[in-house]
């Protein structure tokens, strides 16, 4: 712990490189507690230039999911500095690892339907916003990414069916 709080503060003075060697060393170390580094990488994400992400914040991420692999709030720091950095498919890899591991947020499930829309992949639309539906049944924006899935994938009935219930559910929204 005493070294985070070290390695911040040689960051904080410019000291990036001696920075980031502390930080590999509390990263790499899986007795470490993994909340306290997806705190830390999560603060980076919102106050550091994107420069210092790709340099620093994204190699101590992916060695955060290799020291915690069982962790899914690991994936889910991984998969959001990946996508902040335009690496959309191995950000959409590193959210269904983590749904994989615990389902139950529904912004990762949505995270990873929009990311399979950009990359084109929309029978991959298909199939998981089907299977968040299963886990959300009541989340209006599942049903409208189902709709505008079905829809270009041609399977009209389906569509129709989806961004109906998708109005129903949002109709205040």
């Amino acid at each position: 712990q005493s070294r985070l709080i070290l390695a911040e503060l040689k960051r904080r003075n410019g000291n990036v490189t001696e920075a980031f060697e502390d930080l590999k060393y509390c990263f790499e170390n899986p007795d470490l507690n993994p909340e306290n580094k997806i705190r830390l990488l999560a603060d980076y994400r919102a106050t550091l230039p994107a420069a210092q992400l790709t340099e620093l914040a994204l190699p101590l991420s992916k060695l955060l999911v290799q020291a915690h692999e069982d962790v899914a709030d690991a994936h889910i720091i991984y998969g959001d500095l990946l996508q902040q950095q335009g690496q959309l498919e191995l950000a959409k890899n590193a959210y269904q690892k983590s749904v994989s591991l615990d389902p139950s947020s529904l912004t990762v499930w949505q995270n990873i339907i929009q990311l399979h829309f950009e990359l084109n992949k929309i029978d991959s639309a298909v199939h998981y916003s089907s299977m968040a539906l299963e886990l959300f049944p009541n989340q209006g924006v599942l049903y409208y990414f189902n709709g505008a899935a079905n829809l270009q994938e041609g399977n009209n009935k389906e569509a129709v069916y989806a961004l109906e219930q998708g109005k129903r559910l949002s109709s205040s929204n």
